[in-house]
């Protein structure tokens, strides 16, 4: 069977055949309701039974399954008595056309491996068991690996009868045709047995998939199917390469074990093995002095207190030579004490290397104490704490190292790094938060949305600033400033109104005019002649002509998965002007999930990095949650099916779209999007209606909930120089604002009893936040929390107010006198990781909650010797 272009599956226009193979045929189409690209998966008509079951059966499993490295299912349906499944529509290559031109480099293998691994785990938690895994179902796209085709996949229970084992099938770009029972080559020797099967039978695949991304070959062979089989029975696999790491060449072997007592027992094992090899990888290098230098690993993992002789030797060896020598980089990490935890915020940065990459101050705050910058010295074993400087962001370096600028309490400061002498202010900044440099007598600092748009200068000495840098009328912003080292020269960014697009520019202290250098980059560094930045989460290392504004070179890859921000172009890394880089990595990965009220998990919904709130439909079928997904620049609207699990991407826009809520009718959202600017309220019809706008650009604005009758949203408004407070807008006229709950103190995330009688908020007036109430009609508020409050919900009954203190979800009803001035707190239970997403189902009995937890390495710093 052949579709045209053209041909109409229900709202999906065919728009190519993208592959084929024994289930039928693969087309790229287009869904005209949101206008989004999808691959359908096409079964004909007449198929037979067994086929049709299979299709169906994959249906069924995939819709199970949320991950970012399995291809994603849509929909599904028939149409003319055609059955197709909807699916993500991926742009790449499989890992078997990847494998036909030879091995991978040892770094895609750990990656690659480690994405499948991770995407074989969250199948196996499901109960779902693939029996396919091989690397003509493996699609290596920009985003990383993604685990194909379903079709065999079963739920984990015993499966009588024997298995035939049938010959290779041929490969075809997007699903690959396989037979019903599997494919003889990647078959567990239990599988080709007929024996009952568990998820250690795709640990067996995998260990094939692994070794021949290694060799380029596979590890049993025959000249017929049978021969493979009685190979994979009987044979020890061929021998590996020469030269692999140990450690990964142990990892396969464990992994195809005949026995499947003693193979990896769970995918989870794989992933953290590859995770631990990639990173002793990164520090290998192929030179006479090896054993030297992997001594110095031994305090890779001492917290970095202790570390101190160890690192100051590694210094002393590497930069005490010929200064004409040509040294390789050396990746090293710091473990930040496990008292400290340091500061992490999408808008200013964290540390910042001196410039002769011997120190380093940041910051951080000791569990349950006050924030401020520490330093540590490569020479010394000591991190020191600097007096003065609390609540301290965004520390940066005079040129020659003698003294440390920062921002807090509304002030810039600077203090000396050498002796502890009390801060000295230089000028007003915005209390929201400032990242700044040092150059030759000057300071050149940027403030956060709400402030100051243009780059100001001011005198080391003090003073008061004034702009640097004028905006262009398509231009709303100019941020993250750096001098070039030893120059009046300076890169900063320029963001684009009512856009994502952003330009890295070359300015200067005498007026001449900006010169651009590189579009949709975040945050950039000079060091010598070479630049350093950082686009989609990965550091690049390039040379160029910084007075021309003219790119020499190739970028060179230097690291993966920093710790960025796009909206706003922070990237978590600084460079020295000897080469040396330090990074933090964000490798965190997040749950969203359903609960009861106990704590019992009922259903994961998805698993990637972060979540920007959630939402339950009106009718709790389904919820709505702000997603940003591996490798995505910014987070998108994702719908899930509340009873199945399955998602589908509401919408597809280059934007930032963030905390969804539902219109009380169920047909509508509201939600933020961020094109440039802080994010403003939006409406969409879920039926593809043109959005509209609720909320003016430039102010920064979350949804709370609806009053009972559905005509006025509440909401938390940011505006500079005052505190966030809740307004209450009404939707058939959004110039119609009105004030709520205003005060001296933060007022945030405002919810509107079902009665409409009450608002439940969090305020800071205490000096923490705690949820309180208060009558719409006027009156008093009353406190409800007692040890801090965030997220305040109501039960359907308005009976009941759930509120998150810390990790821990509360219940609050009112006392023995009915009232809240007594409410009886009750703790319902607690998550293990940073709270992203919260909302209470219509029947008060479920809860979605979406949680990160930070990868491993993740708290650290990274470091590179040599860079340049």
């Amino acid at each position: 069977m052949h579709l045209a272009a053209g041909h109409r599956l229900g709202p999906y226009v065919i728009e190519e055949m993208a592959g084929s193979g024994g289930m039928g045929e693969v087309y790229r189409a287009r869904d005209t309701r949101v206008g989004r690209v999808v691959a359908i998966k096409v079964l004909p008509a007449g198929t037979m039974e067994a086929a049709e079951a299979r299709f169906e059966r994959e249906g069924r499993a995939i819709s199970q399954l949320s991950h970012p490295h399995i291809c994603s299912l849509f929909d599904l349906g028939r149409h003319d008595g055609t059955a197709f499944l909807v699916m993500e529509y991926l742009e790449g290559q499989t890992l078997a056309s990847r494998l036909g031109r030879g091995p991978l480099p040892l770094r895609d293998v750990i990656r690659y491996g480690s994405e499948i691994a991770a995407a074989l785990e969250h199948a196996h938690r499901r109960g779902i068991i693939h029996r396919d895994l091989k690397p003509g179902n493996i699609m290596l796209t920009a985003t990383g690996a993604k685990l194909l085709d379903f079709g065999l996949a079963r739920p984990r229970s015993p499966e009588p009868g024997p298995l035939s084992p049938q010959g290779e099938t041929e490969k075809k770009p997007i699903t690959e045709q396989g037979t019903i029972v599997g494919t003889s080559h990647y078959m567990s020797p239990e599988q080709i047995e007929g024996k009952p099967l568990d998820h250690r039978t795709d640990i067996f695949s995998l260990g094939i998939v692994l070794y021949e991304m290694v060799s380029g070959r596979r590890p049993f062979e025959g000249a017929s199917a049978a021969a493979v089989s009685a190979s994979i029975l009987t044979s020890d696999p061929r021998a590996l390469p020469a030269g692999l790491p140990p450690a990964l060449q142990h990892l396969i072997d464990t992994a195809l074990e005949k026995d499947p007592e003693r193979r990896w027992q769970t995918a989870h094992d794989i992933a953290l093995q590859l995770g631990w090899i990639g990173g002793t990888l990164s520090g290998e290098r192929a030179e006479p002095a090896r054993t030297r230098r992997r001594l110095r690993w031994s305090w890779l993992l001492v917290p970095l207190a202790l570390a101190g002789g160890a690192v100051a030797g590694w210094l002393a060896a590497e930069r005490g030579g010929p200064a004409a020598e040509r040294r390789e980089p050396v990746r090293l990490r710091l473990v930040v004490p496990p008292p400290l935890q340091l500061r992490d915020h999408v808008e200013v940065l964290p540390f910042a290397l001196s410039p002769d990459g011997r120190s380093i101050v940041f910051t951080a705050h000791p569990q349950g104490g006050a924030q401020g910058l520490y330093l540590r010295r490569f020479d010394s074993e000591e991190v020191a704490r600097i007096d003065g400087t609390e609540g301290a962001d965004s520390p940066f370096w005079s040129p020659d190292g003698k003294w440390i600028g920062f921002a807090a309490r509304g002030k810039l400061w600077k203090t000396r790094a050498d002796r502890p002498d009390a801060p000295i202010a230089l000028c007003d900044v915005s209390v929201f938060g400032t990242n700044a440099t040092w150059g030759n007598g000057v300071i050149l600092f940027a403030e956060r949305p709400f402030g100051r748009p243009e780059i100001q200068r001011v005198s080391d000495a003090g003073g008061t600033p004034a702009p640097v840098t004028r905006l262009a009328p398509h231009e709303w912003r100019h941020t993250l400033p750096q001098f070039i080292p030893g120059t009046n020269r300076f890169l900063y960014l320029a963001m684009t109104r009512d856009s994502l697009d952003r330009t890295l520019l070359v300015g200067s202290l005498d007026g001449a005019e900006a010169q651009p250098l590189l579009g949709d980059t975040a945050l950039a560094r000079a060091a010598g002649e070479h630049i350093f930045y950082v686009r989609e989460g990965k550091l690049f290392q390039q040379r160029a002509d910084l007075r021309a504004g003219r790119l020499l070179s190739e970028p060179h890859l230097l690291a993966d998965h920093i710790r960025h921000f796009y909206p706003t172009g922070t990237a978590q890394f600084d460079v020295a002007g000897d080469g040396t880089v330090v990074y933090r990595t964000r490798t965190s990965r997040g749950r969203l999930f359903l609960t009861d009220r106990a704590g019992r998990e009922i259903r994961v919904f998805d698993e990637t990095p972060l979540f920007f709130g959630a939402s339950f439909s009106p009718d709790g079928r389904r919820i709505a949650a702000g997603v940003l997904l591996p490798r995505a620049a910014t987070p998108g609207i994702w719908l899930y099916d509340a009873e199945r699990g399955g998602r589908d991407r509401l919408t597809a826009e280059r934007a930032t779209e963030v905390f969804p809520v539902w219109t009380p009718d169920g047909r509508s959202l509201i939600y933020g999007e961020g094109k440039g600017s802080p994010p403003l309220l939006v409406r969409r019809p879920l039926d593809g209606g043109a959005k509209v706008a609720l909320t003016r650009s430039g102010l920064f604005e979350l949804a709370g909930n609806f009053s009972p009758d559905g005509k006025a949203l509440y909401l938390t408004q940011i505006v500079a120089g005052r505190p966030a407070h809740i307004l209450r807008v009404m939707l058939d006229d959004p110039s119609r604002v009105e004030p709520v709950v205003s005060s001296a103190f933060e007022n945030v995330q405002g919810y509107v009893s079902p009665s409409g009688q009450w608002l439940a908020f969090s305020s800071n007036s205490t000096g923490a936040h705690e949820v309180y109430v208060v009558p719409l009609a006027g009156g008093e508020r009353i406190r409800i929390s007692n040890g801090g409050g965030n997220l305040p919900r109501w039960n359907r009954r308005g009976d009941e107010i759930f509120y998150w203190s810390g990790k821990t979800l509360m219940s609050a009803r009112p006392g023995r006198s009915g009232r809240w001035n007594d409410a009886a707190l009750t703790e319902l239970f607690r998550i293990g990781g940073t709270l992203d997403a919260f909302d209470v189902s219509p029947s008060g009995e479920s809860f979605v909650v979406g949680e990160s937890h930070p990868g491993e390495g993740d708290g650290d710093l990274h470091v590179i010797l040599n860079a340049r």
